[in-house]
């Protein structure tokens, strides 16, 4: 009899503690959903929001047959795929087999193509040049902004991007005056639309003479000279005196679109009395380089919509207009997934046309949402 009691008292707690494993779902916070959809779905606004009426964010990956990560978020009822939206991201390279991956280079805040098997690829080779004055360079270590990193002998440093975005680019250089770093977003994409600021100087004592070179038209230039100083909206020459000797690190931003964008560039300048390393780097070149289409899918994006009536339309077609956008506005870490695996909340705006065999097609315009993708 104590025996059945005692076995009949594990099976309680037993059953409590299967009762407490709860899924983990994504909650509203101050009663706005983290995760929604908002758009236009063949000309009917249409909302989805996890934690209203039983939808919530599931987010997995997979790695296809060609190596590559497909980072995949699905905003649909825990019972039901009906009125749901899925979003496929996949990565922009070839990844060894359950390798890990870099998130802040597979999420770039830029435009995704739809569909680009038999379509030309465009890839982009930048030249950069790195300067270190007082002394001798011995090693020059870059980080790319792209998940790739290289050390070498030479100022001069060739890289290769996948796709066309802002990258933060560093180099740090080792040599007989000792080390010195910089860092700097630049814009990677065709010359003609490239918007990069160049910086030169001159010193003369604690006098310093700048000059800006930007790609585009500029509307304005502030100059923050690093001393705590600035010069407001000021034309792309100037000169200031430092009170001080030593080394200062120089902030312009360039303005265009009257007044409406900006480009900030770092630089760092030295009186003519100080004897350390300074560093600073420059992009001399981008040379698009377009390559014979491939079934790697490399930076395609796919939207998967299913109706209220079951049936599934995807934008992966051949069929799908060129006119068709797809853009990460922002992406930032979030919590682990149900499966322990680490997610990424993104920020999407998107138009495209789904297709589905024996139906019309369907529109999906000006698509607000933010989804969230596990990543490995």
């Amino acid at each position: 009899m104590k025996t059945l009691k005692l076995i009949f008292a594990w099976l309680i707690i037993l059953t409590g503690l299967s009762s407490c494993k709860k899924e983990h779902v994504p909650q509203p916070v101050n009663s706005i959903p983290v995760f929604y959809f908002n758009g236009m779905v063949n000309g009917v606004s249409t909302s989805l929001n996890a934690g209203v009426n039983n939808y919530y964010m599931y987010s997995s990956y997979t790695q296809d047959s060609n190596h590559v990560y497909n980072f995949i978020g699905d905003l649909k009822q825990t019972n039901s795929n009906l009125s749901s939206i899925q979003v496929q991201i996949n990565d922009y390279k070839v990844s060894a087999v359950n390798s890990n991956t870099q998130p802040d280079s597979s999420f770039a805040l830029t435009n995704y193509s739809y569909y680009s098997v038999g379509v030309a690829d465009t890839s982009y080779n930048v030249q950069f040049d790195a300067s270190y004055s007082t002394g001798t360079a011995q090693t020059y270590t870059w980080s790319f902004g792209d998940g790739s990193s290289f050390t070498g002998t030479s100022a001069l440093q060739s890289h290769t991007y996948a796709q066309a975005g802002t990258y933060n680019v560093c180099v740090s250089v080792n040599g007989s005056a000792g080390t010195s770093s910089i860092c700097n977003n630049v814009n990677i994409s065709s010359p003609a639309t490239a918007k990069n600021v160049a910086v030169s100087s001159f010193s003369n004592g604690n006098t310093i003479s700048f000059r800006a070179t930007p790609t585009f038209t500029a509307s304005g230039y502030r100059w923050y000279y690093g001393d705590g100083l600035d010069s407001l909206y000021s034309v792309d020459s100037t000169t200031h005196n430092y009170a001080a000797a030593g080394l200062y690190t120089v902030s312009l931003t360039v303005l265009f679109n009257s007044n409406t964008d900006s480009i900030t560039t770092n630089y760092h300048v030295a009186t003519s009395s100080y004897s350390l390393a300074v560093v600073n780097f420059s992009l001399n070149s981008v040379t698009p380089v377009i390559s014979t289409g491939s079934s790697l899918r490399l930076s395609d994006v796919i939207v998967n919509w299913t109706d209220a009536n079951g049936v599934l339309y995807t934008s992966d077609s051949p069929l799908q207009p060129a006119s068709s956008t797809f853009k990460i506005l922002s992406e930032e870490a979030y919590q682990d997934n149900i499966n322990g695996q680490a997610t990424r909340k993104l920020h999407v705006n998107f138009s495209c046309t789904l297709y589905s065999a024996g139906h019309p097609s369907i529109q999906i315009t000006n698509a607000d949402a933010v989804i969230a993708v596990a990543y490995k």
